[in-house]
C-alpha cells in the first residue's frame, strides 16, 4: 500500500491576503514525512484545473508503480472526522489505525478496508497483493479552526473547505495515473470522502483519459447530488453509488449540516448516500434497504446483505453509516465488484435490478451548485434564498 498524506496549512480567512499565500501538503507515508507537492489555495471552490504532478510526486508513484504488476489499483479514500497528522484528535482518528490498518488484535477486520480491496485476509495475513494508494486527509477541525473561517459547526468546515483542498491533491494524484497507469484504477471512497472524490473529477478534463478509470465505488455518499450529477455523470468510467434511506448519519447531519449554505429541503442539500442522482448510462444508485434490492442480491449469490449494522463493533453503529463495510455480506459484495470486471453496471442493468433510490422525488432535481461564501460575513450570515429553480423543496 502506497500511504498519501494530505494536511492543510494554516488556518485563514479565505478572503485575506494570507490564505492564498497558505499551502497544504502532500507527504510519503506521514504527514512529517517527505514533502510530495504542495498546493494552493488560489479559487478555493472555484472549478480550476488539477495541478500538474511535481518530480517528487512522480517520483514516489513511479517507484510504487514499479514495484511489481498488478490487476488493478484501488484508490481509497476516508470521509468525515479524520486526522492522519494527529494536531487535532487524540490520535484515535488516523485512519491508517482503522479504515486503511491491517486486521490483527488492535483491529477487528470490520474496520478495515484492506480485506476488501484484496491486500489481506480478514485474519490480516497478506495475500501479497499491492493494490492500493491510500489517501489519508485532514478531514476535521478544532472549535477554534472552524469558528475562525466563520462557520457554525466542524461539519461545514470540511465540507466547504477541506474536502475542495483535499480534492486538489487527490485530482493531481488521479492526473498522473490517468497518463502512467497501465491496468484500471478504482476509487473507493466512503461518506464525505466521496465529495472528495468528486472535486477531484471536477478538476479533471472529460475525454480519452476517463477511460483509464475502472469504477468509483461510493459508499454512503455525503457529496451533494447536484455536485456529484455536474462531476461524475456523462464520463467514461461507472459509478456505483451504494445508498440507504437509514442512513441516520446522512439524514441528521449530511442533509442538515451544510444550511444555509445548502439551504435545508432544497434539492442542493440532498446527498447521494440517501437521494441519489437519477439513472443514467454511467450511474447506479444501489438502495441497500430497497424492498426487492436484497432478495435480487442472494439471488446472485450475495446473501446476508444489509443496510442494517449487523456485525463488527462500532460504538455509532445504530446510526448503519457504517454498515456499508461492515457487514460480511456488504463486504463480499463490495469485493467483488472491485475485482471483477464483469460486475459492473451492464451486468446489473442485464439481470434487471431494482436501481434507484425509493423517494418520491428521486432524480428530480434542477442541477444547480450555490456558491461557497469565502467572506466571514457571507458565512456568518444567511444568505437570500436562491432564486434560481431548485425543483421541489420536500
Amino acid at each position: 500500500m502506497l500511504k498519501l498524506v494530505w494536511t492543510p496549512g494554516k488556518v485563514q480567512v479565505p478572503a485575506l491576503p494570507e490564505y492564498l499565500q497558505t499551502q497544504d501538503s502532500l507527504t510519503l507515508n506521514a504527514s512529517t514525512g517527505p514533502l510530495l507537492q504542495a498546493f494552493s489555495r488560489v479559487g478555493l471552490n472555484r472549478m480550476v484545473p488539477a495541478p500538474q504532478p511535481e518530480p517528487a510526486l512522480r517520483a514516489a508513484l513511479d517507484a510504487w508503480l514499479a514495484i511489481k504488476a498488478r490487476p488493478r489499483i484501488v484508490i481509497l479514500v476516508h470521509g468525515f472526522s479524520y486526522d492522519p497528522s494527529g494536531r487535532v484528535g487524540n490520535g484515535t482518528d488516523n485512519p491508517f489505525n482503522s479504515v486503511y490498518g491491517t486486521p490483527g488484535p488492535a483491529l477487528d477486520y470490520h474496520n478495515s478496508w484492506l480485506p476488501i480491496i484484496g491486500e489481506c485476509t480478514d485474519t490480516g495475513v497478506s495475500t501479497g497483493e499491492d493494490l492500493a494508494i491510500a489517501f489519508a486527509w485532514t478531514s476535521e477541525g478544532s472549535f477554534s479552526q472552524f469558528a475562525n473561517v466563520g462557520w457554525n459547526n466542524p461539519y461545514q468546515y470540511a465540507v466547504f473547505d477541506l474536502a475542495p483542498l483535499a480534492a486538489r491533491a487527490l485530482a493531481t494524484v488521479i492526473l498522473y495515473l490517468q497518463q502512467s497507469a497501465n491496468v484500471p484504477v478504482h476509487i473507493f471512497a466512503h461518506s464525505l470522502g466521496t465529495r472528495a472524490t468528486s472535486l477531484a473529477f471536477r478538476q479533471l478534463e472529460r475525454g480519452p483519459q476517463d477511460e483509464q478509470i475502472g469504477k468509483l465505488i461510493l459508499l454512503g455518499g455525503a457529496e451533494y447530488c447536484v455536485d456529484a450529477f455536474a462531476n461524475l455523470t456523462g464520463r467514461a468510467f461507472q459509478v456505483l453509488s451504494v445508498a440507504s434511506r437509514i442512513d441516520r448519519v446522512l439524514s441528521m447531519g449530511g442533509d442538515e449540516f451544510g444550511h444555509p449554505v445548502r439551504y435545508n429541503g432544497t434539492p442542493a442539500a440532498r446527498v447521494i448516500g440517501r437521494d441519489g442522482v437519477k439513472i443514467l448510462p454511467n450511474w447506479l444508485d444501489i438502495q441497500l434497504d430497497h424492498p426487492g434490492v436484497v432478495p435480487w442480491l442472494a439471488g446472485q449469490g450475495y446473501p446476508n446483505v444489509s443496510a442494517g449494522h449487523v456485525d463488527g463493533d462500532h460504538s455509532l453503529a445504530w446510526m448503519n453509516h457504517w454498515a456499508y463495510y461492515m457487514n460480511d455480506g456488504n463486504r463480499k459484495l463490495l469485493s467483488d465488484l472491485l475485482a471483477d470486471p464483469d460486475k459492473n453496471i451492464d451486468w446489473f442493468r442485464s439481470n434487471y435490478f431494482p436501481e434507484g433510490i425509493d423517494a418520491s422525488y428521486y432524480g428530480n432535481f434542477d442541477p444547480f451548485i450555490p456558491e461557497t461564501p469565502t467572506s466571514l460575513d457571507g458565512r456568518r450570515y444567511e444568505p437570500p434564498l436562491p432564486t434560481t429553480n431548485q425543483g421541489d423543496a420536500t
